[in-house]
């Protein structure tokens, strides 16, 4: 593909040539609907790069679905490694420089079948070998870097739960990993060949999605993107060091170099650099469009080492990785299928077959395809040599390499072993609907639907016995072997139920695990050893349950079939529409892949065959996509009651106690349950901690063992935000904010924890952040964080009287987060989020005065106690102390990188508060809320309740009605009490609605009822159960979130929105039930010049005949007719108008199109001269009527000049420079150096002016003064001739130094051809399709997809002077050379 915006780009750089760089960046930016993605290198140090106008090179991707993941160098050997997402495949680029200038650059995919969201690879630079991390698949992979032949890998990590990143330090022969288990993260270290494995990291990580080492420090990096927070620990995991808080961002790559640590943050398009020392930027690189995805930095002298490859001289056959560093500690491996012989070099293989993968069957045929197929590896399957007739299931004991199967032909089960190809009958059977195998009893167990028998065959003596009989509608089955579980479903007049039956001694115990009510209609099975789970699939949805049928987990939609498996990540099934295997991973569900060939034909019968699944003891490596809440087991979990300060931590949803006089002796408290605590107090009152949370939208109370959590302020669409204590009387004050209205919906209310009653004080706030109460003074300040301005305002604690004290007017305010006050010296402090700063002011908002700034630190609350301050922020790893006098710190905390973002902060105790001593005193005689005010209280009742004329007492003079409203709520309207003589409206809960009773407000009656029965109020929302030209499925609940299945009526199929649909709130299925059945379509679109073969069906393959003059597109390779009517390519373009090229020297009219039969008028470009006056026509071959010389013929200007010589066989040309000499006769002008030809065909100097005839003065009139002159003049002009020689060499040096700062340098090989394309003149074109070893199919594919034969996808480099590509799948496009060269 031709990219003309990078044109420019190349143009500049071939301006300006730089030498060769030894160091610099490497990163990889994906394309954008502006620009396609390319990588870019940057010569220097993070220190030495210009960050506004860096000098960059750039090598463009050639496919917009090109994503590289990973990014690995050897500068020793000038290559670069990289993992590509799109083609799940690991490539490798040749003749590698920072300037992408070396002629024979090349890009070679050395492996493919790797899972699509593996994105981590390490590379040991001593012996040349590569590392990567596999998610799906759980393992590490070991390969040697400069093989081509990806079979040549080796698993070294297997049976791990997620992993995400790896590295590796080839000096100290180590490899590092994370591996993500359910319960937290896990770093561990290996040697190169994976063994001593060490966990050395296991406590207070989240998510790690990338790592590196620094082999100078010895030190591992690593980005916890669950704690927000990039950090380094030794190789042994102590001195764990925060480098820098990444609030808000996702890293995806890391770079190490001497001083800095590098970022990529693919969402916000930007690379970093941070110093390793202090965390501070040291350099910063903004992306407009494009998305940088890796990073690598190329530096040899960071690498060097003394160590030489132990394995140069250890003879391997296969692989060799090392254990330590001394040569004796290096060891040889066999790939994959082989083990390693007696000496310890050489390897045998294990059979004919794969080492591991997934058994299918036509019928006919049993073959086996390679375990990395799930993952874009090849296609290719290895085929037992046997003869089968009728295969109808299958299953495997990978121990004994032995694969059984079901013949329906002869109704006979056959065990095979691989190694003597024997088949063997061992047992017979009737019409059998499931075959499971019990690898620790060796027990073969199958179900038959005709005798409604499950039985069981020893496969080493044959003896068969009945399990279980009397099944009706017996269907799949499955099995646990360490569970000792099988399980198997029947299909009945009542539903689908699914029995598990549990072997417990010689007793056989049957429970239903799923009933009809819990399901739609299941059909496929599967016992998954991995995860410990039974897989079903429920029309259409892919579940997993307990053995016991608990919990079950949706994962995956879209699948129909009635045979299935799972195989580590990866669900796989047949078909019910074509029968074909698909697959796919269910953690990621991205597209459903073939898995086989379409030659294969249908498939019969699937199974499993990886011994690492068949373990003697259950061990649950494998996780599904639920994970547990980050618990950081690093701290104490005792609770203090005392001299504490309490934090709250979002990024990781917990609250840590830390102790005021040991910042690093730190609790984290046990609350069971996820919340995200916007506002966080503990009242020593109660001894309950109580906490404002967004997630639940409500303020609960709890103790600090977790326990009696009690809900005091249930909001509705509300978000509490922060807390504030009134010792006088215990009253919590707490503030809210409406996130998603725009007017200033927020208020400030106040909570009575004896009587359990609240009030609104205050209201017309948008998002009050801080808040603190002066009881003394009556005061209440809170922290108005506002959209558009922001404030610092003051109220009396009884919601009067309110004032702004400071505005964002102000230099000292921009978006105040928190405050607290200093009841000593009469003063609020508050911190600012924006300006990252602390300032003060007294209590009416004069004095203002700049405590300190806190660069880079998010800051979002403060509290006081005695002299200091303590504050937090979300970009801070741990608790700040400072001065409250000077603004100095006071070391009170280390960095803490088991911390995430800190949200709040409360103190306990702080300063003594100042109560209001009326309040304090009998509650001010006030029967509900005391509140106070400067020198006063006012009595208030609870929300609803009105004071009585004595402005004291709140009691029941009025009756109350309930407020209990079944299936209902009151609105909390303004004038809304439930006290006799008020009215309120009624909301229904989600659910329900209001039946035919129609009113906008019910009165409450001095009987103490309602007007309106509130029982017969709220109905149940249901949806209606007509469907056009369809129906639903029986049975199906038609209440609000359940869904159903839609059948459609003959001659109608479901549309593009599915068979599938919900009912929503409104009492309306969605999507509209209406448009559920669509009629079915043909294809017959409009082929905009051409025509559609005639009879194209839905799911057959059709022609297109392209019209006059245009010819079908090179990219289309087949035209599938689609279920909704539509082909599979675009009909507007298909058909391709046949083009002519660009003439030399010849410019068209800029009106005319370059297609075949267009006639165009033209001139001729400067410096040519138009021979033709008629039109020049483009013909159908693709060809000019004429050619550009008989078109335009250049100008050309006089061969000779009068006293001048141009250079030999000089035929001038108009618009070029000549040189000249003078003939013998004449002198030359030294202030010319050449001619010019011009376009008139005139020389632009005349020729007296380039060579003046010398004329010879008479003897006779010298006179010997004249012998003096010419010495004289001769010296002068020796003088002046030097003058100019430093001037030119001046004038040139000035000159190279300015076009050396260009931004884009050029690569010496480039060059431009006259239509302004790209080209290098060393590249070469093949006609021919790059073949591939693996695959022997006639008419099969290329080795290379992206080949350049017209196919359906480009190779991303295919310009490249050499593409190799060994392993590249044929019909899932996965393993595609994303690189070309110039």
């Amino acid at each position: 593909m031709d990219y003309p915006g990078l044109h420019l780009c190349l143009l500049s750089i071939w301006i300006v040539s730089v030498p060769a760089q030894e160091r610099g960046m490497v990163i990889s930016l994906s394309g954008s609907f502006f620009e396609p993605g390319f990588l870019e290198s940057i010569p220097g140090t993070p220190e030495t790069i210009d960050e506004d106008d860096p000098i960059t090179h750039r090598l463009p991707h050639n496919s917009d679905a090109t994503d590289i993941t990973a990014l690995v160098n050897d500068p020793f050997e000038q290559t670069l490694y990289y993992l590509e997402r799109d083609t799940r495949s690991l490539y490798r680029m040749d003749n590698f420089d920072t300037q992408f200038s070396h002629p024979n650059l090349t890009s070679t995919s050395i492996h493919a079948g790797i899972s699509e969201y593996s994105a981590s690879i390490a590379f040991d630079w001593i012996r040349k070998v590569l590392y990567w991390v596999d998610a799906h698949h759980g393992w590490i992979c070991l390969q040697p870097a400069n093989t081509n032949d990806s079979t040549m890998y080796k698993v070294v990590v297997d049976k791990l739960s997620y992993p995400t990143a790896i590295a590796v330090d080839a000096i100290e022969a180590k490899m590092f990993y994370f591996d993500l288990r359910s319960s937290s993260g896990r770093i561990t270290s290996a040697s190169l060949s994976g063994e001593g494995q060490i966990i050395i990291v296991h406590r207070t990580l989240g998510y790690v999605p990338t790592m590196i080492t620094d082999p100078t420090e010895k030190r591992l990096y690593i980005v916890d993107s669950d704690r927000m927070v990039m950090e380094s620990m030794t190789y042994f995991g102590n001195d764990r060091r925060t480098i820098r808080k990444l609030t808000g961002y996702n890293i995806q790559s890391l770079s190490v170099t001497k001083n800095d640590i590098c970022i990529v943050e693919p969402n916000n398009y930007f690379v970093v650099c941070f110093e390793k020392m202090n965390g501070s930027i040291s350099l910063f690189l903004s992306y407009w469009s494009n998305s940088p995805t890796a990073t690598s930095y190329y530096d040899m002298s960071f690498l060097v080492t003394d160590q030489t490859d132990g394995c140069q001289n250890k003879g391997c056959q296969h692989l060799c990785a090392a254990n330590g560093t001394r040569e004796q500690e290096h060891v040889c491996l066999c790939k994959e299928g082989y083990t390693l012989n007696s000496d310890g070099k050489t390897c045998t293989e294990d059979h004919y077959l794969h080492a591991a993968g997934v058994l299918i069957s036509n019928g006919t045929h049993i073959c086996m395809s390679e375990v990395r197929v799930m993952s874009g590896g090849s296609l290719n399957p290895i085929c037992i040599a046997d003869n089968f007739t009728n295969v109808l299931h299958l299953a495997a004991d990978a121990s004994t390499n032995t694969v059984f199967y079901y013949d329906k032909a002869n109704r006979n089960i056959y065990s095979h072993e691989i190694v003597s190809g024997v088949s063997t009958v061992i047992a017979s059977a009737g019409n059998v609907t499931g075959l499971v195998y019990d690898w620790l009893t060796n027990n073969l167990y199958f179900a038959e639907a005709d005798t409604g028998h499950i039985r069981v065959v020893n496969v080493n003596d044959k003896a068969t016995s009945v399990v279980y009989s009397g099944i009706i509608g017996l269907g799949p089955i499955a099995i646990s072997p360490h569970n000792k579980t099988l399980f198997w479903m029947t299909d009945s007049s009542i539903g689908v139920n699914v029995y598990a039956g549990k072997f417990e001694g010689t007793t056989f115990t049957v429970t239903t695990i799923v009933h009809p009510d819990d399901v739609f209609y299941p059909t496929a099975l599967y016992s998954d050893p991995s995860t410990g789970r039974l897989f079903y699939l429920d029309f259409f949805t892919l579940t997993a349950v307990n053995a016991d049928g608990s919990d079950p987990i949706y994962l995956y939609t879209h699948v129909s079939t009635y045979d299935l498996v799972i195989y580590k990540r990866y669900a796989l099934w047949i078909s019910d529409e074509d029968g074909y295997l698909y697959g796919t991973s269910y953690l990621n569900p991205n597209k459903d892949t073939v898995l086989h060939f379409a030659e294969f034909g249908q498939v019969t019968a699937i199974a499993v065959f990886d011994i690492s699944l068949q373990q003697q003891e259950l061990r649950l490596f494998s996780m599904l996509p639920i994970l547990a809440n980050f618990k950081n087991n690093n701290f104490y979990t005792v609770p203090m009651h005392e001299n504490f300060l309490l934090v709250a931590d979002i990024s990781t949803q917990k609250l840590f106690q830390t102790s005021l006089t040991n910042g690093n002796n730190i609790s984290q408290l046990e609350l069971e349950q996820s919340f995200y605590a916007t506002g966080s107090a503990y009242n020593p009152e109660d001894s309950k901690i109580y906490i404002a949370d967004a997630y639940s939208e409500s303020i609960f109370s709890i103790f600090s063992d977790g326990k009696n959590r009690s809900t005091i302020v249930q909001l509705s669409g509300l978000t509490p935000e922060r807390l504030a204590f009134d010792n006088s009387n215990g009253y919590a004050y707490y503030s809210v904010s409406d996130p998603f209205s725009f007017d200033p919906d927020g208020f400030i209310g106040v909570y009575n924890p004896e009587k359990k009653i609240h009030r609104v004080l205050t209201e017309g706030i948008e998002f009050p952040r801080g808040l603190a109460v002066f009881p003394s003074e009556g005061y209440l300040y809170f922290a108005d964080y506002g959209t558009f301005r922001s404030s610092i305002e003051r109220v009396w604690m009884d919601g009067t009287n309110r004032t702004v004290i400071i505005s964002s007017d102000s230099d000292a305010l921009e978006a105040p987060t928190g405050l607290t006050i200093d009841y000593a010296n009469k003063r609020v402090y508050w911190v600012d989020n924006y300006n990252d700063d602390i300032h003060s002011c007294d209590l009416d908002g004069n004095d203002v005065r700049f405590l300190l700034v806190e660069p880079r630190g998010y800051l979002t609350d403060i509290v006081l106690q005695g002299d200091f301050l303590y504050y937090v922020g979300t970009n801070i790893p741990s608790i700040m102390k400072v001065e409250k006098a000077t603004g100095n710190k006071v070391p009170y905390m280390d960095h803490m990188a088991e911390l995430g973002a800190l949200e709040t902060v409360s103190i306990q105790p702080g300063d003594m508060q100042p109560v209001n001593t009326i309040c304090q005193n009998n509650n001010g005689e006030c029967s509900t809320f005391c509140l106070p005010t400067p020198g006063s209280r006012a009595c208030a009742c609870a929300e609803g309740v009105l004071l009585l004329d004595d402005m004291k007492t709140c009691q029941g003079v009025k009756q109350e009605c309930t407020k209990n409203i079944p299936f209902g709520s009151l609105v909390p309207d303004q004038d809304c009490y439930a006290i006799e003589g008020y009215q309120c409206r009624v909301t229904c809960s989600e659910g329900y609605r209001r039946t035919n009773v129609t009113f906008d407000k019910m009165t409450c009656l001095s009987t103490g009822q309602w007007e309106y029965d509130v029982n017969t109020l709220c109905e149940p929302i249901t949806c209606p159960t007509e469907v056009p030209n369809g129906s639903l499925m029986q049975g199906c609940d038609t209440s609000i979130n359940q869904v159903c299945s839609v059948t459609c009526d003959t001659d109608y199929v479901p549309g593009p929105t599915g068979a599938l649909v919900s009912c929503q709130r409104t009492g309306y299925w969605t999507p509209d039930i209406a448009s559920v059945c669509t009629p079915i379509v043909r294809c017959n679109p409009v082929i905009q010049n051409g025509a559609l073969s005639a009879g194209c069906k839905v799911g057959t393959l059709c022609n297109i005949r392209c019209g006059g003059n245009h010819v079908l597109s090179p990219h289309v390779v087949s035209v599938h007719c689609r279920r909704d009517g539509s082909i599979s390519v675009n009909p507007n373009t298909v058909c391709e108008p046949i083009k002519c090229p660009d003439l030399d020297n010849v410019m068209l009219e800029t009106s005319c199109l370059s297609n075949a039969g267009n006639a165009c008028g033209f001139t001729c470009k400067d410096g040519f001269r138009q021979v033709y006056m008629g039109q020049v026509t483009c013909r159908s071959d693709s060809t000019w009527s004429m050619t550009s010389n008989q078109m335009c013929q250049a100008v050309t200007c006089s061969g000779t000049l009068q006293g001048t010589i141009l250079p030999e066989n000089t035929i001038p040309q108009a618009n070029n420079d000549y040189t000249f000499e003078c003939q013998s006769n004449y002198v030359k002008n030294t202030d010319i150096r050449s001619v010019r030809c011009l376009s008139s065909g005139t020389w632009s100097i005349k020729a007296s002016s380039l060579c003046a005839e010398v004329t010879v003065a008479d003897p006779e009139k010298q006179t010997s003064s004249g012998s003096i002159g010419s010495g004289v003049g001769i010296g002068v002009a020796v003088m002046v001739a030097l003058i100019l020689v430093i001037l030119a060499v001046g004038y040139f040096y000035y000159r190279s130094r300015r076009t050396s700062k260009a931004r884009f340098v050029e690569s010496p090989n480039v060059k431009f051809s006259g239509n302004n394309e790209f080209h290098n003149p060393t590249a070469q074109i093949d006609s021919r399709g790059i073949t591939n070893p693996q695959y022997d199919m006639t008419g099969g594919a290329t080795n290379n997809p992206y080949d350049t034969m017209g196919s359906a996808s480009q190779n991303p480099y295919d310009n490249l002077s050499e593409v190799k590509n060994v392993d590249a799948p044929e019909t899932n496009g996965s393993s595609a050379n994303p690189y070309h060269k110039f």
